[in-house]
Formats: structure tokens, sequence, C-alpha cells
């Protein structure tokens, strides 16, 4: 209690202020500067259709004509991920991509290439060149009005290596970041009301923000379901984390469990639910019984949507460092990752029509008791099945001579689409197909003076 008190007198938050339907928002603020004295901070933010007002006392704002309801600005802290290890670098591909099926992404030609994944969160460091690479430019500090992307603590950096990172789901997709977190986790209401206009302002102008990735979510708050609506009328979809409150039931986060979003928890490398990924269902009161915001007719409350992968995920870290964590922050992002996917694919989809193609397309275990399931929600993600879907558009390189300038010394590794090792050795690499015996599509790491080089090659024997 006494921390709450204190984090709120630090961060100097106030009240949020709702409008009565149909109120003309500029008329109500001068009302409300009128009332409350013209030193009084009212900002409106439209995509929560909501005011924020520091300065002004709850009783006369409870008194001003056309306000509906007010309440007080609340403390938003960002959901700590379980370090398991640092780590220098993987010897094989990391796990879930086996399982999800990660590299059937290359039958369609898919990964993301043209898409722009927000994200909200603590920030970027892009000190990584995949991160460098993958990073639109597009970078707003709702917390201290930096112009330069930055990340002081670490949360945000390991949710965008997921999802374009080394392997990212959506290689070719550029992500852009809102920081709404500070160091040490905490976010005020404003903050986070800042980055949704901010990302509903960018896809208005023209840049193509398609998915809005959410590793975050404790409270439930009505300007968060109404930013969500409003990034949906411009299809935009977004996915939140269904929290670390497992194994209870009925504990999914807010904003997350509203049924207007993805909501999503995780899976071990053994394909089961997380420990600690929260389980459903949804509230069934109030918007959530209203059957106009369901996603499919079958929804009936069932919380998580779906599950990715979660346990012991490779994450890259500030100042280009890497390790293995946990908890729903990271299958968010692989969520995330695959929206891109789909979003290059079919750029006007929406919400509705993706939640039918994902749930029609998810991977169910025989092991499961209940379908829809509490935990589970409609399935596992499988980029395999959802290629199923999709058309075929196939794209292959094919490579047949490969190595660094002469003098230039480097390394070199090659896998199989499933993660197995091929070969690892040093620079100059010549000839992959006496390297590699059997027909295939292969991907080769190659790293040197700082630099990374990811290729793809068929080979044909």
């Amino acid at each position: 209690m006494i921390l709450s008190v204190l984090l709120h007198f630090i961060l100097s938050v106030g009240f949020l202020v709702y409008p009565e339907r149909g109120e003309n928002i500029k008329v109500l603020q001068k009302r409300i500067l009128t009332e409350c004295g013209n030193k009084t901070y009212a900002e409106y933010y439209h995509t929560g259709n909501v005011f924020v007002i520091k300065g002004c006392s709850l009783s006369v704002l409870k008194n001003i004509q056309g306000i509906r309801e007010v309440e007080r600005e609340k403390i938003h802290k960002i959901p700590e991920i379980t370090m398991e290890k640092s780590i220098l670098q993987m010897d094989t591909l990391p796990w879930y991509t086996r399982v999800i099926h990660m590299y059937e992404r290359e039958r369609l030609g898919l990964s993301g290439k043209g898409v722009i994944c927000g994200i909200v969160d603590t920030g970027i460091d892009t000190t990584d060149p995949y991160l460098a690479e993958s990073f639109s430019g597009y970078f707003y500090d709702a917390v201290s009005d930096s112009s330069e992307p930055y990340d002081d603590n670490g949360h945000g950096t390991a949710v965008a290596s997921l999802i374009s990172g080394e392997y990212g789901i959506a290689p070719s997709a550029k992500v852009a970041v809102c920081k709404a977190f500070r160091a040490n986790g905490t976010s005020t209401d404003e903050d986070i009301l800042k980055c949704a206009d901010w990302f509903y302002n960018l896809k208005k102008q023209g840049i193509n923000i398609q998915v809005i990735n959410n590793s975050w979510g404790e409270q439930e708050a009505e300007y968060m379901f109404r930013a969500i609506l409003s990034w949906d009328s411009l299809s935009i979809l977004s996915a939140f984390s269904a929290g670390n409150n497992g194994p209870y039931g009925g504990l999914i986060d807010a904003p997350s469990v509203y049924p207007v979003t993805f909501s999503i928890g995780a899976t071990t490398q053994a394909d089961t639910l997380a420990w600690f990924s929260s389980r459903g269902p949804a509230p069934d009161t109030g918007i959530f019984s209203n059957t106009d915001y369901w996603p499919t007719e079958d929804w009936n409350y069932t919380k998580p949507d779906f599950v990715a992968p979660g346990e012991y995920i490779y994450i890259t870290l500030p100042g280009g460092n890497h390790g293995i964590a946990s908890g729903t922050s990271l299958s968010t992002p692989i969520f995330s990752g695959m929206l891109c996917l789909l979003k290059e694919a079919k750029p006007e989809i929406g919400f509705k029509e993706s939640y039918r193609i994902i749930k029609n397309h998810a991977a169910v275990r025989k092991w499961w008791i209940h379908y829809p399931d509490t935990g589970y929600g409609f399935g596992r993600i499988d980029i395999g099945m959802l290629a199923d879907y999709l058309e075929p558009k196939i794209v292959y390189d094919t490579i047949t001579f490969l190595s660094f300038p002469d003098g230039i010394p480097g390394t070199y590794s090659i896998f199989t689409v499933d993660g197995r090792l091929v070969k690892r050795g040093n620079t100059p690499l010549y000839n992959l197909n006496e390297i590699v015996k059997r027909s295939g599509i292969y991907l080769l790491n190659l790293r040197t003076s700082g630099k990374i080089y990811k290729l793809k090659f068929f080979v044909v024997k």
C-alpha cells in the first residue's frame, strides 16, 4: 500500500475523465478548464475517448456537466520475464521454431516484408545487428520524450527480438516502438494512452502499422477497450499477454481478457501448458456478454484465445547480449510475429476474420480434456497449418559458392530447417553442395567482423 502511494506521488498521476456520449470534446475541455482553473492539465486522447486531468479535485470534476465518469489514474507494472540463463549464441535453432513449424513460411515466400509491427513496452536497444536492421526508425518516448531509441529495462528488446530478431518469426517485418514503461517497469494510464494515439495516428498518416504487440497487462480500463476498437477500425491487429498468474483459474490480465483482442498464453517444450500461464475464462458480465464483441459465435468467454511457446525462449537483451527466459511476455511476440506473416499475405484482414482463420488452423492436442480449454484456448499456433490455408508462393534461392573476401576471418553454421546442425567451421566456405549430402532447404549463418549474415539455400542432389 505504501509503495503504491509513493508511486502515485512520484509519477504525478491524475484522473481519467470520460465524457457523456455525444458531448462536444472541445466545449467540454473548455468547461473543465473554467471550473478547475486555467492551470489545470486537461489532455484528451481520442482512441480511448478519455481526458487525463491533473490539478483539479475529484469533487469539482464530478459536478461538471458533460462528464459521465471519473476514476483515478492507475499505475501499471510490466510483467517480469523469468531469466533462466545467459548465453552467447545458440548452437541449434531454438526449439520453438520447430514446434510451430516456423520455416513453413518459406514455402509461402512470407517473411513479414512490408509489415510494421508496433510494440508498447520499455523501448528497444538496437545494439544487436538484427534489431538494428528490423527497427523501422519510428520511436516515441511517452516517458521522458527522448528522440533516440533506448531500453533501460530490457523487456522491450526481448519482445522485439522474437518478432523480427535473429530467430524472429517474421524476419523481414519492421518494428515501431512506443516506450510506455520506465526502467523500473512502471507506467501510467496516460503513458499507455499516448502510445495508443501515436500508433493510431501513424496508421492514419499512411505508415503501415498492421500489428501491435502488448506484452503487459493487469488492470481493466475502459479506455483500453476503446483504444483496441480504434486500432481495429484501421485493420490493426493487437495481441496481449494473458499474464503469469497460473495455475489458478479466472486470472487473465486485462486488457488481454477483453473479447476484442488476442489473449496469448504460454506452452512448454513438451507442448503442454506452462504452469505460470494465466487461465481463464473471461467474466460473463458487462461487455463480455455482448455477443457483438465476440470474435466468433462459439467464443463463449474463452480466454486465453490461443497459446504459443513461452518457456526457455532464446531472446536478445540490451547491449547485444542474449539469454534464455520464460513468460507470456515472450509467447505473445511469437504470436504477433505470426500475425505479421498473415498480414503480409492478407493486408486488409481484420480482427474477427484473422481470429477465425487462426482458430481453424491451430494445433489441438489429444491430451486436452476440453476444447476450447481455459488454459490452451482454441489451440497452439502452427505456421505449418496456417501455411496449408494460405495460397502458396514458393521462392527458393540457390547458392553453389559462397565465401568472405580473402583475408577476412569468420565462422559459419549450417542447419536443416528443423534445427539440426549439419556443419560448423571457419571461413572461407567453398561449394555448399559438397558439404550438404541430401536434397532440401538449409539455413546458413555467417559471422565476421561483428556482422551477421543469414541465408537460405536449396540443394538438389
